[in-house]
This record gives C-alpha cells, sequence and structure tokens, in this order.
C-alpha cells in the first residue's frame, strides 16, 4: 500500500510544474496538494514498522517477512522525513 500511494505521489508531482505553469497555482498551494500523500505515506510506513516489530517479538515464527517490513517501514519514514524537511531547509537558505 506504501508503494502504491508512493507511486501516486511521484505522479502528481512530476506533473504539478506543468499544472502550476497553465494556471495561477501558487508554491503553497502545490505544497498543500502534496502533503495529504506524504502524510499517508507517513502513517503506513509507521505502521509497518509496528508490526514488523511485533514480528520480529514474537517466538517460533518466521522472522523475514517481519524484518523486511520493518526495514521497508523504517525506509519510508526516512523518505517522507526528506521529502517533509528538504523542501523546508531549501527553503530557508
Amino acid at each position: 500500500m506504501t508503494v502504491a500511494v508512493g507511486l501516486a505521489h511521484q505522479m502528481v508531482a512530476y506533473a504539478l510544474p506543468r499544472l502550476m505553469a497553465l494556471s495561477s497555482v501558487s508554491v503553497g498551494s502545490a505544497s498543500a496538494v502534496l502533503a495529504p500523500f506524504q502524510i499517508t505515506t507517513a502513517v503506513l510506513a509507521i505502521a509497518a514498522c509496528v508490526t514488523g516489530a511485533v514480528g520480529l517479538r514474537q517466538r517460533n515464527a518466521p522472522h523475514r517477512a517481519a524484518a523486511a517490513g520493518l526495514a521497508l517501514g523504517a525506509s519510508a519514514v526516512l523518505g517522507a522525513l526528506v521529502g517533509t524537511l528538504g523542501p523546508l531547509l531549501v527553503a530557508a537558505m
């Protein structure tokens, strides 16, 4: 699910400059369009981290899928943080 949201986010992000050029959409409005994608990705990634950690704590259960979920969730959380904080840092320069 996180991957699907991420792909939709990328498609909207690629189309956004063209939409901004064709209309009078401001940069702030463009950020508002992308924010729900980042929030959804972060929530799903945190859920993946939690369920992966719970899966790793269970005894006598396979741990590979849980470890993969935890790793992919952590990667998505990091990506969401960079995607959110990166533009703010660039704007502050």
